[in-house]
Formats: structure tokens, C-alpha cells, sequence
């Protein structure tokens, strides 16, 4: 009966199926706990039991709506994935023993933990992508690019800070991608998720702020604001000195010998100001001279 619901092209050795409606969970005691496929990754992993419809997929891989849907399914996952292609999307799969299974959709009561899948695989997707294209980008470079693909129509609008909610998982995909190990980004991720692991609300803070920090080489960069100090400095306080009577009277005494000098120099006709040393001694002196050489 399930053969029937096999596509026609395998995306690997099992059979390939898809299932829409989907939701994860696990038995614990007498209670079914809904949980993140990613739970598989734990060194002793749960037993994680997956229930869905049965859907039709196309020859070329894609879901196909058009199709009848098939009756529920109820099954056991041994492992799941992410694949991802070159249109910088996500694909998950969840795999058993006798089938491997597209998961496309979530069951009402499961969106909540579908939506957290899908945007971290949306992130590793979008990172993985950035990198196979230019694999010197720093870890800011590739966290500006990525929230900057929001703009593409119908993308999930990832914030900056998700890259250290889920950064573990998309340093994990992004190693594991064939020449990706040793980039660049995946060194500053690395160090950003230690820093977020010390630092708390700090951390999350200047995660955010990464974007704004990667400088744009085509955008003329603002100076740096010089900082001047604005208080006044006191006035220096004059130094007084004692009395000294020999100073104040050699003082009084040039003063007086000053006085003296202009004075003679008033009776020899000296001219004033801006009078010329020709009008001097063509008018003012002239006289003097002539009645001393009658003496």
C-alpha cells in the first residue's frame, strides 16, 4: 500500500515519500510531549515518533497540491536532515528504516516548534549559501548578508540576534559542508557563541549591533566626534610680595629721570608726532642755528 505513495524519483537508496500535517512528539510516562527533531542529535537520543498525511510529490521533487492527500502515518524516526539547495532554501527530512520522508507542513498544535525548525534552517541555509559563494566573509559580513535577504519575496524575516539563538545548530550544518570547515565565519560564529554564553544581555545587545557595525567600502565614513573639554580653568592668582623700600625708591627715581629727558627734550623743539625730521630741521631748528653761528 505505501509503495503506491513512493515518488518517482528517490532522493537517496530508500524510498522517497512526503508528509504534510506533521507533527513530532514523545511518550513520556502517560504523556505524548511534542518535540524539535533536533533532539535526535543528543548523544543517547529519544524515541521520537512522527504522525502525517501522506502526500503526493511530482516528478520534479516538488509537493504536489493538486493531488489527493493519503491516509495518516504513524511511524518512528531513526534520523533526520536538512537539505539544501541552490535557490537558498531548506528542505527536512525525516527518516526510518524502510523510507526516507519530506516533511513540508505542520500540524495546528506543532506550528509553534515547525516555525522554530524552519528558521533555523532558514538561517543555515541562507549562511551556507552566502559562504559556497565567498568563503573569505567574516562572521559580521555573512550576519549583514543574511538579514539582508529579507527582502527577497516570501522569505522568512530573520532578526540578527536568532544567528546566537541558534548559532550552534548553523555552525554544526555550515562545518559540515563540504569546504566550509575552515572559513572564516564559522571561526567568528564560534567566538560569537562563547561571547554569548559569557555575557548574557551584553551579548545579545552587541549581536545586534554586528550589523551596523560591518562598514560599507562604498559609504564615505563619518570622523570620529572629537571631544573638547568645555570647563574654564581658574585664573592664576597673582603673587604678592613684602615691601621692599630700596625697589620703590629706584623705581620713583627712573620714573623721575624719565620725566627729566622729556622735559629737555620739550625745550630743544623735539617735534611732535608725526612730524618729520626735515620739518624739524627746516623750521624748528633753523633758528637756533643761525643765532648760534652769529655768536
Amino acid at each position: 500500500m505505501l509503495d503506491s505513495w513512493n515518488a518517482e524519483v528517490r532522493a537517496g537508496e530508500l524510498p522517497t515519500r512526503c508528509l504534510c500535517s506533521v507533527v513530532v512528539f514523545e511518550a513520556v510516562g502517560e504523556h505524548q510531549v511534542l518535540r524539535d527533531l533536533q533532539a535526535l542529535d543528543a548523544p543517547q537520543p529519544p524515541t521520537l515518533t512522527i504522525v502525517g498525511r501522506l502526500t503526493r510529490l511530482g516528478a520534479d521533487g516538488g509537493v504536489d497540491l493538486e493531488a489527493a492527500q493519503g491516509p495518516l502515518l504513524r511511524l518512528t524516526a531513526t534520523e533526520w536532515s536538512v537539505e539544501y539547495d541552490d535557490d537558498v532554501r531548506a528542505t527536512v527530512w525525516a527518516s526510518t528504516e524502510n523510507a526516507d520522508y519530506q516533511l513540508v507542513s505542520p500540524w495546528a498544535p506543532y506550528a509553534a516548534l515547525w516555525d522554530t525548525l524552519k528558521r533555523k534552517t532558514e538561517l543555515a541555509a541562507r549562511s551556507i549559501a552566502l559562504l559556497l559563494e565567498d568563503k573569505s566573509l567574516t562572521y559580521k559580513q555573512l550576519l549583514k548578508h543574511v538579514v539582508g535577504l529579507n527582502i527577497e519575496p516570501d522569505s522568512i524575516k530573520l532578526k540578527p540576534e536568532e544567528m546566537a539563538t541558534y548559532g550552534h545548530f548553523v555552525l554544526d550544518q555550515v562545518q559540515h559542508t563540504e569546504g566550509l570547515a575552515d572559513c572564516r565565519a564559522a571561526g567568528g560564529l564560534r567566538q560569537a557563541l562563547e561571547l554569548a554564553a559569557g555575557g548574557g544581555v551584553a551579548a545579545k545587545k552587541t549581536v545586534e549591533a554586528e550589523v551596523e557595525a560591518v562598514p560599507d567600502p562604498n559609504k564615505r565614513q563619518r570622523k570620529a566626534t572629537k571631544l573638547y573639554d568645555s570647563s574654564v580653568a581658574p585664573a592664576k592668582k597673582r603673587q604678592s610680595f613684602p615691601p621692599n623700600p630700596e625697589a620703590e625708591a629706584a623705581a620713583a627715581e627712573a620714573r623721575e629721570a624719565r620725566k627729566e629727558k622729556k622735559r629737555s627734550e620739550a625745550e630743544w623743539g623735539e617735534p611732535e608726532k608725526p612730524q618729520s625730521a626735515f620739518w624739524f630741521f627746516n623750521r624748528a631748528a633753523r633758528e637756533v642755528l643761525k643765532r648760534e653761528a652769529q655768536v
